[in-house]
């Protein structure tokens, strides 16, 4: 890891003087694209040495002793849970009571109530219906009749 900054100073320390010689002769479109290098790798370069910084601090902190609990704590700590546990009250169970309904029964209850809502609805859609017909009627003789108003 230390190697990386180096490699990466090196060869910025020597593609800088190579490129800087012959300078004077390039056109502007490549001095142009010379200095937009060179300033991409300086920031690569700063990026980099971040990038070295951070993982130096990671590189500490794994080093770091990692704080453990001891297995005599977690086995106490279970054995409390489990005591809770057994001392607690268990939780009623829901019985069928005498008289209720059998799910037969109370499927054919449902479908009987279901059945009553369908005749409901299709007869208000009858009505609907019948006065749609009146409206349907009547506009067909509307052209035949007089108007009151003219």
């Amino acid at each position: 890891m230390k190697y990386i900054l180096a490699v990466l100073a090196a060869s910025l320390g020597l593609s800088v003087p190579l490129i800087a010689q012959d300078s004077a002769a390039l056109p502007p479109e490549l001095q142009e694209y010379i200095n937009t290098s060179r300033s991409s790798h300086a920031k690569l370069l700063q990026d980099s040495s971040e990038i070295l910084k951070r993982l130096g601090f990671i590189e500490q902190s794994l080093q770091a002793p990692i704080p453990t609990t001891p297995i005599s704590a977690l086995e106490a700590r279970l054995a409390e849970l489990e005591a809770k546990l057994a001392t607690a009250p268990t939780p009623a169970v829901i019985t069928a009571t005498e008289g209720a309904a059998t799910p037969t029964e109370e499927l054919e209850a449902l479908q009987k109530n279901l059945n009553y809502a369908w005749i409901v609805i299709t007869a208000a859609l009858v009505f609907f219906m019948q006065a749609g017909f009146g409206l349907s009627n009547s506009a067909s003789h509307a052209p035949r009749m007089p108007s009151i108003f003219a």
